[in-house]
């Protein structure tokens, strides 16, 4: 399975399958992909992958990568969280990915919002940082969508708020 699913997904194909479901109508709407699309998916996450910056302060390793060469690119949020979940890979404290997503076709009413995805070890409290900027979520998963600002001044932000959160936690 190379879809970023829960537990309770993977309970739910089986759960189908066993009352009768048609085995490859479950498995390819849970599992298989467009080979087109899913290698468009993978590049974008390849790209902003390879334009993280990090920065270390009090010993904490803070992950911000968005892309630098167009900032004004759409990306699917599916895109960014699992760029997102791909850097937990590494010896990060805290991620965060940032791009421009399309939210007007999921039925938001918004277009070409700031989409913010954050991950953590456990460590560094996602919800805290993404609280201040309008978002949610837990100590290690959280979003948030900004209108109509600059994803420069975005990251600028979050390194403050990331500098401040550690000075608390630490004093």
């Amino acid at each position: 399975l190379t879809r970023n699913f829960k537990e309770n997904t993977a309970l739910t194909i089986a759960e189908l399958i066993r009352l009768g479901a048609d085995t490859s109508l479950v498995l390819n709407n849970f599992i298989i992909s467009d080979f087109d699309s899913d290698r468009i998916r993978q590049r974008n996450i390849n790209d902003l992958t390879d334009q993280t910056m990090y920065k270390v302060c009090e010993n904490y390793k803070f992950a911000v990568t968005f892309n630098k060469a167009d900032c004004y690119k759409l990306y699917t949020n599916e895109e960014l969280a699992q760029t997102a979940d791909g850097l937990l890979k590494y010896d990060f404290d805290a991620i965060f990915v940032i791009g421009y997503t399309d939210l007007k076709s999921l039925g938001y009413g918004h277009n070409d919002v700031v989409s913010i995805k954050g991950r953590s070890r456990g460590i560094y409290d996602i919800h805290n940082i993404l609280n201040q900027l309008g978002g949610g979520g837990t100590i290690w998963s959280g979003a948030c969508e900004i209108d109509n600002i600059d994803i420069t001044k975005i990251v600028d932000v979050l390194f403050k708020i990331l500098m401040i959160s550690t000075s608390n936690e630490l004093g």
